[in-house]
């Protein structure tokens, strides 16, 4: 059963709490680009402790503002939204409605055209067209898909696709290796479904007994959502939908979230109405926020802890069991989320503003006309930049199209580095050249602060590293080889990633997680190390 400590909002939580809130926010997530024309140049920067949200790298983020009614974007910083970075030159459509795709942007103009736009190199996509009823569902990782009477449209960073369902849709995402995944309504009941990248038709169907909320997790390996009578949760693994961990709730959850590092849930409830952090790898309560009314929608930060959360009349701010303040923002399907220290970046009256953590006001920010103002990032994954092959088309002036250039460059990379905190406490743990001969060494060499570079089925992760040795030995009789990697998340905790791996590719990685499901009941997902992880003083 969920049960944890509930804070409540009270006239107490609406005072001014800049120093608490301020001493948990993250890092500010520095940018260094001067203002111009054209892409953005390519940028490298270390970064420790909190801001290493997962993996070997971080997004770096942007603020994007595309005006509604159509014209040149631009990108402003997102530790200062009043300072342009860069202009674009394109005339973007006009939009009724605009969405963050990971690097990209989703626009759908007035008509129903669905246009996808890049601002590196400044690309538009006609990815089809949805009907007048389609609504958007976003997805974790830059995802989300149209879904409308008898319309389906999935779109992915990389890719996008038109499904005909039979049945109703109740949910839909884009999910890993090109998948697609919906909950949906059919003539013999409710069932997830998957289907694989290029299929028509589900490679998998299994009925469930529940009408969601839903939410895919696991980097697009799992789907999680509450069955029954609502009161338990329970995670499917893709692509086989195998029921994994399950969760008992005292109410059916109104809104699943998860955070940006995918290590936490968030889930409201319409009954005794609150906010409840889950994690997601212990699956356990990590807190709760007791509200005067069901919170309709939550928005997690960028990077960190922090949640914005809307009750249809106020728009809150806080962390995870925290006391919330009340932000007087309006809530809009852009605006407002939090910036990386903690700060809101919300809109009143059209006029664009910024609130401290506690909600007194910071100033208003200059714009460019009415406009949507989206969070992108560029290049996550890759250390350093690259060039792009031409795309096949790019908007011209005259609104046709023409070549693009085959010298786009891509930038704003920010590259990870241990910090020095895990390697110490790595090293405390370990311990082994300070044992005795005649005490237990299980742990000797067990974790490296660097792995090699490849693709791996992160089996499980803990923040107690003795707690995998059993496990990590039965894998390795098994003959699956292993690695142990330090990680520190967003609330600056140590955990251990128990890997399987590493693997030549994807495909690999993806077929050591289907046996280790099939043979032991194990949900892994997938991570890629694209370079050497340094230690202190690294390059």
């Amino acid at each position: 059963m969920v049960d944890v400590g509930d804070v409540s909002i009270s006239s107490e939580a609406l005072s001014r709490r800049a120093g608490r809130f301020l001493a948990l926010a993250l890092a500010t997530l520095a940018v260094s680009l001067p203002g111009c024309t054209g892409s953005p140049p390519g940028e490298h920067s270390h970064l420790d402790g909190a801001d290493l949200v997962s993996g070997t790298s971080i997004p770096r983020h942007g603020v994007l503002i595309v005006p509604r009614a159509g014209g040149p974007a631009e990108l402003r910083a997102v530790e200062d939204p009043t300072r342009v970075r860069w202009e674009g030159s394109v005339a973007l459509p006009p939009s009724v409605e605009a969405h963050p795709l990971g690097r990209s942007v989703i626009l759908r103009g007035p008509g129903g055209d669905i246009i996808q736009f890049t601002p590196s190199g400044e690309i538009l996509r006609t990815l089809g067209s949805v009907p007048a009823d389609a609504h958007w569902i976003a997805s974790l990782g830059g995802g989300g898909a149209f879904v409308g009477s008898g319309s389906l449209l999935l779109i992915d960073d990389e890719w996008s696709r038109e499904l005909d369902v039979r049945g109703s849709v109740l949910w839909a995402a884009p999910a890993s290796s090109g998948r697609s995944v919906a909950l949906t309504e059919t003539p013999s009941g409710l069932a997830l479904q998957v289907w694989e990248a290029g299929e028509t038709d589900p490679s998998t169907s299994r009925p469930v007994d529940s009408r969601g909320p839903a939410i895919l997790t696991g980097w697009g390996h799992e789907v999680v959502l509450p069955e029954g009578d609502g009161r338990v949760l329970v995670g499917h693994a893709l692509p086989d939908l195998a029921p994994t961990e399950r969760l008992k709730l005292d109410d059916p959850p109104l809104v699943l979230a998860a955070s940006a590092s995918e290590h936490r849930l968030f889930a409201t409830f319409a009954t005794r109405p609150r906010v409840v952090a889950i994690d997601r790898y212990g699956w356990r309560a990590a807190g709760s926020t007791r509200t005067a009314d069901p919170i309709r929608e939550v928005r997690p930060a960028l990077a960190g802890s922090w949640l914005l959360f809307f009750d249809g009349s106020t728009v809150w701010s806080s962390v995870p069991g925290g006391s919330p303040a009340a932000i007087p923002t309006e809530w809009r399907g852009d605006l407002p989320f939090v910036l990386p220290d903690g700060r809101v970046l919300g809109i009143v009256g059209g006029v664009v503003r910024v609130f401290e953590a506690d909600g007194a006001p910071a100033g208003a920010v200059e714009t460019p006309g009415d406009s949507w103002w989206l969070p992108v990032r560029w290049r996550p994954r890759f250390a350093t930049p690259d060039v792009r092959a031409p795309d096949t088309t790019r908007a011209a002036p005259d609104g046709g199209v023409e070549p693009a250039p085959s010298h786009q460059s891509v930038g704003l990379t920010t590259t990870g580095r241990v910090s020095g905190r895990t390697v110490a406490l790595v090293d405390a743990s370990r311990g082994a050249a300070d044992r005795p001969a005649d005490k237990p060494a299980a742990n000797r060499g067990a974790v490296s602060a660097t792995v090699p570079t490849g693709f791996y089925a992160v089996a499980t992760s803990s923040r107690e590293l003795q707690s995998l040795d059993g496990l990590r030995a039965a894998l390795e009789r098994s003959g699956y080889p292993t690695q142990v990697l330090p990680r520190v998340d967003e609330a600056n905790e140590l955990w251990y990633r128990l890997m399987v791996g590493p693997y030549g590719s994807r495909d690999e990685a993806d077929q050591a997680a289907a046996r280790l499901q099939r043979q032991r009941g194990i949900s892994a997902w997938i991570h890629e190390v694209s370079g050497p992880t340094p230690g202190p003083g690294g390059p």
